[in-house]
């Protein structure tokens, strides 16, 4: 057969001649190549791209995981009395905590177990706190787990600290009132930042397991108090241990406010107070240089020690607080209101010379009482008492005498008598003009306004017409007129 013939198909098939593999020209090899050629081609672009277009952005980016920027509290400002005298103290405190970034891999439920077992915090309590601690700020700040631990405690977290990853003893500042009760209500107290405060204040460089006035001259001052955080940019290892300090700004402690009390007078005060005042359930007291308006002394009772909000409150000594019917939490001399009594009848006796109601010579008689008839009956008659039956006063004596018959006629006159009275619209203007009804301004929060009564008051507010029984009432800092003793 000639070999250049091809053969019939069935002869190929009876001769066994079978189709090859395609050869290297074949379509498909150049198919392969190409593919091959792009990927490899793919590949070089990406490592140049690492290795020469990105690599500064990369490693701008390196060299900014390796750094943390860690603050750096201030300590925080003295109290001091006008002799320069402290009055808190900062000293320090015991907390445990978990750095989450130190954790072990899977084995964080061990150091769990073994914190539950020394703290008493139960290992899901302290798993809670740890999530809402990396939420808020990240792996590597440090999260409380049990805030004023004691002396035994911390020694005993100290031994495991070497052996348990994460594990973090922090030591923090806590203020220690030096007169304990005796300024309470003046300096108030320090507390944790509470997530709503936190909200407010993190811009301004508070962390939400800080601490922050409460109360008194440590929350008016807070801003004087609390200094300025400094700040430290660390490098750090894989595992967030500190390797080297690149820059750092130190911080600005706080300032030392000077308060214009006298802690010798202050002391005096309250002794004065518990002994004539030991049947009340609250009382206070407010000594002030009328010179300058400076406070020397201010005592609310029952009063409480700050101290005890240095570390976590038990169910007793919350008792001591919210239970007890004086209300020792409350400060007595700016935040409850109170008829001012006679004090008052100094101001119905200028409004009367300046009104020329009265002069000084002006004399009435105080026979122990006046009456009043009643407007639509005038067999129903109301007496109007004084404290004795003084005979006649000028005005000089009806103020020496702290006459109530002498201030009822000032106040709303007697008209059986033709005596002609200031009226409550006069005595209400008079009040405010002294600066009744409205706070002083003291730089202590809770302050609270007073009240001035007038006739439109007690038809809103009561439902009921003024009479000349609240006029008289008014004339002696009685009725419905109510101050603080500030």
């Amino acid at each position: 057969m000639d070999p250049y013939l091809k053969p019939e198909r069935g002869q190929r098939e009876r001769e066994g001649v079978r189709r090859g593999p395609p050869g290297r020209g074949h379509p498909i090899f150049a198919v392969l190549r190409a593919l091959v050629i792009l990927l490899f081609g793919i590949l070089i672009v990406q490592l140049v791209r690492l290795q020469g277009i990105n690599s500064d952005d990369y490693a701008r980016r390196a060299e900014i995981n390796a750094l943390r920027e860690v603050q750096i509290p201030p300590a925080r400002g003295l109290i001091l009395d006008r002799e320069g005298r402290p009055l808190v103290t900062n000293t320090a405190r015991f907390s445990a905590a978990i750095v989450p970034a130190h954790l072990p891999d899977r084995g964080e439920a061990g150091v769990y177990r073994q914190l539950e077992r020394i703290t008493g915090v139960s290992a899901e309590e302290i798993e809670r706190k740890v999530m809402a601690g990396i939420e808020e700020n990240g792996l590597f700040e440090p999260v409380i787990i049990k805030p004023d631990i004691d002396d035994e405690t911390a020694l005993m977290l100290r031994e495991l600290q070497p052996v348990t990853p994460g594990l973090e003893l922090l030591v923090q500042p806590t203020r220690h009132y030096l007169a304990g009760p005796l300024l309470a209500h003046v300096l108030g107290y320090v507390g944790p930042i509470s997530q709503d405060e936190y909200e407010e204040l993190k811009d301004r460089g508070y962390l939400l397991q800080g601490y922050i006035g409460k109360t008194g001259v440590e929350l008016a001052y807070e801003s004087v108090l609390r200094g300025r955080p400094g700040k430290k940019l660390i490098e750090v290892d894989a595992l967030g241990r500190e390797l080297r300090v690149i820059s750092e700004r130190r911080a600005l402690d706080g300032s030392n406010p000077v308060l214009g009390i006298d802690l010798d007078l202050q002391k005096k005060v309250k002794e004065t107070l518990q002994k004539y005042a030991a049947e009340s359930d609250n009382a206070a007291a407010v000594v002030m240089d009328i010179r300058s308006g400076e406070i020397l002394a201010m005592v609310s009772l029952p009063d409480f020690d700050t101290n005890m909000f240095s570390g976590p409150l038990s169910d007793e000594d919350l008792a001591t607080l919210v239970d007890p019917p004086g209300k020792p939490l409350v400060n007595h001399a700016i935040a409850e209101r109170y008829p001012p009594g006679s004090t008052f009848k100094t101001i119905v006796g200028a409004a009367a010379l300046q009104e020329g109601i009265a002069t000084a010579n002006t004399t009435i008689t105080s026979r122990g009482y006046i009456t009043v008839q009643h407007e639509f009956n005038p067999n129903v008659v109301t007496p109007f008492y004084d404290w004795a039956a003084l005979g006649a006063l000028d005005f000089y004596g009806g103020i020496a005498m702290s006459s109530n018959v002498y201030f009822y006629y000032l106040a709303g006159g007697k008209a059986d008598e033709g005596f002609r009275g200031l009226g409550e619209n006069r005595l209400a203007r008079y009040a405010r003009a002294f600066g009744l009804g409205e706070p002083t301004g003291i730089d202590l929060f809770g302050e609270s306004a007073g009240r001035v009564p007038d006739a439109q008051w007690k038809e809103e507010v009561k439902g009921e017409a003024w009479t000349i029984g609240d006029t008289y009432n008014f004339g002696i800092g009685q009725g419905d007129l109510e101050v603080t003793p500030l």
